[in-house]
């Protein structure tokens, strides 16, 4: 009897540890949920401009677009309230997306430079309005359409800032064909037949037709290369609109792709959580 007690004293600290490991994880996991739900909680209230709030980045899209059509190609002023516009909404759709702080202070690095050389440019008599205008706008299209998507895939359900995210992407994919556009007419001549000398209205418009197939026709390609981007800018764009616009539409209040991939995590969880209990079970047994 005594020798069987010594036997079996010294296993039952190891066991314990074991089962105290297990506690352990398990509440470090549902701390670290806890904190992250916290976190969500306190961004979204924090300040007008919210987390997830996509309806406004939504908004200042359009108004840019707008303000294309308005400012360009007029006094310098008016390029220079443009340049602050598109500054603004790479701002915001940063902010809203929640990215890294690394990443927001490259954006806040880019539209402060930018725009205070910009603006000494314009004061001192110097027109570089046009180079800051290009690179807030390529800034723009490069950055946040990856960045809106990543943020999209966390929502854990379905909302109507999902759609206008994803929207937003979609005014964003016209506005990179836009720039793609201007810039293949600056270094590979003439993009248009109809004009040698285009606003940037013009590829505005162009882009924008081209991505809804409406094509008036009074814009065409005059190179191959550009007939080839323009047939790649209809083919995504329709095929942007019938499968993600129209999925996300049609399952608006549904489980998103975040609330799958927890769920997979907790599944996996519970399967590390029951093969380690097995093995320890059989540990004992055995000893």
């Amino acid at each position: 009897m005594a020798d069987g007690s010594k036997r079996t004293q010294p296993d039952r600290p190891g066991h314990e540890d074991r089962d105290h490991e297990g506690v352990v994880d398990r509440i470090v996991d549902e701390v670290r949920d806890e904190e992250q739900e916290l976190e969500d909680r306190l961004s979204q209230d924090r300040g007008v401009i919210k987390t997830d709030n996509y309806f406004a980045v939504f908004m200042l899209i359009l108004t840019t677009l707008v303000g294309t059509s308005l400012f360009t190609g007029g006094s310098r002023f008016g390029s220079l309230l443009l340049l602050a516009l598109q500054s603004l909404t790479l701002i915001v759709a940063l902010r809203v997306s929640k990215v890294r702080p690394r990443t927001m202070l490259v954006g806040s690095a880019i539209v402060a430079l930018t725009f205070l050389s910009v603006t000494a440019a314009t004061l001192t008599g110097v027109d570089r309005a046009g180079s800051g205008y290009t690179l807030v706008m390529i800034a723009l299209v490069a950055l946040v359409p990856p960045i809106i998507a990543r943020r999209l895939f966390t929502h854990e359900r379905i909302t109507i800032q999902t759609v206008y995210g994803a929207l937003s992407i979609y005014l964003l994919l016209g506005l990179f064909f836009a720039v793609v556009d201007s810039e293949l007419d600056r270094f590979a001549g003439p993009f248009f037949v109809q004009t040698t000398a285009p606003a940037a209205s013009d590829f505005l418009y162009y882009s924008f037709v081209t991505l809804t197939t409406t094509g008036y026709g009074d814009f065409t390609a005059a190179t191959g290369i550009g007939r080839l981007i323009s047939v790649t800018e209809a083919l995504l764009g329709q095929i942007y609109l019938v499968t993600v616009i129209a999925l996300l539409v049609g399952h608006i209040g549904k489980e998103g792709p975040a609330a799958g991939a927890q769920e997979l995590r907790e599944m996996r969880r519970g399967r590390w959580s029951a093969r380690k209990d097995k093995r320890e079970t059989s540990k004992r047994t055995s000893g």
